[in-house]
């Protein structure tokens, strides 16, 4: 192992502090999404650290990566939908149902075309059921499915009994030509696009499997805010802060309204847990049809972001009407 340079503890020195927000990176192809935190952890020590969305080796793009305290938004921004270009090829299926695999199924493609696809899409859209596939990281009995594949027990895990809803939003051709098929779509949490590639292949009367994919929004972060992998290991290494690739916490988008609590006071009381009912626009700001929502409600609970002039973003909370004002419980605190 070689000697630590001068350089490189004088950068693990800077990046000791703690650390809290987002780093949008471009995750290239031939690596798993566990492979860029290891690199990561190895330029800037132990932090806590964890990946928005898995994406397979095969698969390129955005990879939301949250430290410290951020993390503890990761259930939340794995809730929201994500886009992603993907290619197939028509004629040949294998068993990982991407370019990984080995080849188990051929078919013919000549009677396929441009509007054939264009019709199938759309039978697509909307909420759906999907079979996850073998090779995944899905668990059933408290292993990994592609254990089961590799070592020759498919059979006894119940594909059917996994499916899931997921939601198809958008879903696009993009190109057809000798036998690939290029399309983009806006998915919902858990949506396997190998399956949606297969599904759709097997909709056209053949088969195919996934030749590359591209995930191209993922946590409202899309490919151009991205910083490429090897780029900001380069970066950091030449004596870069972290700051200049990290989103912090109170800008890190999420699709929840964001609430100002005026008093320090409050705020304290707030992360004690306790339950508070609090004056609009006298101790609190918030948009105002968010807020006109609540007030006209039959007391359901809405999520927001609570901000203060001292913590900036500090917790995720539940609000709701009650007869003397808007009422905050904190769900998950930020400090």
């Amino acid at each position: 192992m070689s000697p630590v340079s001068d350089l490189e503890n004088l950068v693990l020195k800077e990046l000791k502090t703690e650390k809290n927000g987002l780093l949008p990176i471009y995750k290239p192809s031939g690596i798993s999404s566990k492979d860029v935190s290891r690199q990561l952890t190895r330029v800037l020590g132990k932090l806590k650290m964890g990946h928005v969305g898995t994406l397979d080796p095969i698969a390129e793009g955005v990879l939301p990566i949250l430290l410290g305290k951020a993390t503890r938004l990761q259930d939340y921004l794995l809730s929201s939908k994500k886009t992603y270009q993907c290619e197939i090829l028509l004629g040949k299926a294998t068993d990982t149902l991407d370019s990984e695999g080995d080849f188990v199924e051929e078919s013919s493609y000549e009677h396929v075309t441009k509007e054939l696809i264009l019709e199938k899409l759309s039978s697509f859209l909307g909420r759906v059921e999907q079979i996850p596939p073998i090779y995944s990281a899905l668990k059933y009995k408290g292993n990994p499915l592609y254990k089961y594949a590799r070592a020759g027990k498919a059979e006894e895990v119940p594909l059917h009994e996994l499916k899931r809803d997921i939601e198809i939003y958008h879903l696009e051709l993009l190109s057809f030509e000798d036998g690939r098929i290029v399309f983009e779509t806006d998915v919902s949490k858990g949506t396997y696009i190998r399956v949606l590639g297969y599904d759709l292949a097997k909709s056209l009367g053949t088969c195919a499997h996934m030749t590359k994919l591209i995930r191209k929004k993922s946590s409202s972060i899309e490919v151009k805010q991205t910083v490429f992998l090897k780029d900001l290991i380069e970066g950091l290494q030449s004596g870069a802060s972290l700051e200049k690739f990290l989103i912090p916490m109170k800008d890190i988008p999420m699709d929840f309204p964001r609430c100002e609590i005026f008093s320090t006071t409050d705020t304290e009381r707030l992360l004690q847990g306790q339950r508070l009912t609090l004056t609009p626009n006298v101790s609190f700001k918030v948009d105002s049809l968010f807020l006109e929502r609540v007030l006209n409600s039959s007391g359901e609970e809405e999520e927001v972001l609570l901000e203060n002039k001292d913590y900036s973003l500090f917790a995720l909370a539940v609000v709701s009407r009650n007869p003397r004002g808007v009422s905050f419980k904190i769900q998950k605190g930020l400090v």
